[in-house]
C-alpha cells in the first residue's frame, strides 16, 4: 500500500504496503471499482477499539510475491515486536526499472498508523481507521495519493491491499494479490 504523487501526465512510483502498495510504469492505476470485501461487521456492542499496537496486525508478517505482466512485486513484514511492524518492498518492471519502499506500522499521536517511506523519501503518515479481523484500512485524505491504503488475508493465506484517492480530480485504484514467497 504508497506515498508519493503520481504525475499528471506520466507514470510514476507510488507505493503503499505493506505494504506497501505499488503503483508505477508497469502497474498503473485505474478507475476505483468496487470495494475490497468486507468481514462481517461485529456487533455493535462489541465493536473493537481501534489498536494501538501492531501486534494486531501480526497477520501482515513475511513474505509476499506476486508476479504480473512481467512485473515482479515483492513485500516483507517482520513480525511485530515492541508494538511495532517494519516492511519493505521492492518492485521491478518488465523494462527493468526497480521502485522501493521502507514501511512501518507504530503507535503515532492518531493511535496506530502506517508510514510510508518510497525510494527513500520524507514518510508519509497514514493513520488507521479501521480494523476488523484481518482487514485492516489507513487513510489520510490530505495526501495526494493514495488516501487510503488497505490489506486484508483471504483465506487460503492471499495478501490483497489496495490504495485508492484522487488524482486530478478522478477516482484512482490499483490492486495487489500476493502469494507467500517459497510457497
Amino acid at each position: 500500500m504508497t506515498a508519493c504523487r503520481i504525475p499528471r501526465r506520466a507514470p510514476a512510483h507510488a507505493r503503499v504496503a505493506g505494504a506497501a502498495l505499488l503503483v508505477s510504469s508497469f502497474v498503473a492505476p485505474v478507475p476505483l471499482a468496487a470495494e475490497p470485501p468486507a468481514p462481517a461487521a461485529p456487533a455493535a456492542a462489541s465493536a473493537p477499539v481501534p489498536a494501538t499496537s501492531a501486534d494486531a496486525l501480526a497477520w501482515l508478517a513475511g513474505a509476499w510475491i506476486e508476479r504480473r505482466d512481467g512485473a515482479v512485486i515483492e513485500e516483507q513484514w517482520m513480525a511485530p515486536r515492541g508494538g511495532v511492524m517494519l516492511g519493505m518492498s521492492r518492485s521491478n518492471g518488465p523494462d527493468g526499472k526497480v521502485f522501493y519502499e521502507f514501511m512501518r506500522i507504530a503507535p503515532s499521536a492518531a493511535g496506530l498508523s502506517y508510514f510510508a517511506l518510497p525510494l527513500g523519501r520524507e514518510a508519509a503518515e497514514f493513520p488507521l481507521v479501521a480494523l476488523a479481523g484481518r482487514r485492516a484500512v489507513f487513510e489520510n485524505a490530505a495526501h495526494d495519493f493514495p488516501q487510503r491504503i488497505i490489506y486484508w488475508l483471504e483465506e487460503g493465506g492471499v495478501l490483497r491491499a489496495r490504495i485508492e484517492g484522487a488524482v486530478d480530480g478522478t477516482l484512482q485504484s490499483a490492486e495487489y494479490r500476493w502469494s507467500r514467497a517459497g510457497g
